[in-house]
């Protein structure tokens, strides 16, 4: 089974469930691409099609990485907030609500930062795709599909 790591503290049944539901389906999670995701350079017109058409594959594997990290996550902080409306409702003591509490906020922090590195990435895979279609708008070698 392919083993999801978001942080030391998530719900692993939940985990668990939802990557035996995925083995059934014959699905597994992409692997963590190699390095750090790359930074958008500054003027892509310098790069060559071939280090842009890189650039645009790099981003595309990332991107396969995060999203379903998002959602696990999201779930993460889902359940985390039903476990605190649960022990708000059966009046659990303080120091088991506050520990409930700042579980659900930890998850719901880092759903939100990896939901905003996705986001992020995905501009930037934007932007190296939009490069792409300007490369071959601008004829380099070919002729333009949009020749008046």
């Amino acid at each position: 089974m392919n083993k999801l790591k978001l942080n030391a503290r998530i719900d692993a049944t939940l985990g668990d469930r939802v990557m035996e539901k995925l083995d059934s389906l014959g699905l597994s999670l992409p692997n963590k691409p190699s390095g750090q995701i790359p930074d958008l350079p500054a003027d892509m017109t310098t790069l060559t099609s071939r280090d842009v058409g890189r650039l645009l594959s790099e981003y595309c594997s990332w991107l396969s990485y995060i999203t379903p990290r998002v959602a696990m996550a999201k779930m993460d902080a889902k359940a985390g907030k039903a476990a605190l409306v649960a022990a708000k409702s059966r009046k659990a003591n303080p120091s088991e609500l506050a520990s409930l509490e700042a579980d659900f906020l930890y998850k719901d922090s880092f759903a939100s930062v990896l939901e905003g590195l996705e986001k992020a990435t995905l501009r930037k895979k934007e932007a190296t795709s939009r490069e792409i279609s300007r490369l071959i708008d601008t004829g380099t070698g070919k002729e333009s599909r949009y020749t008046p």
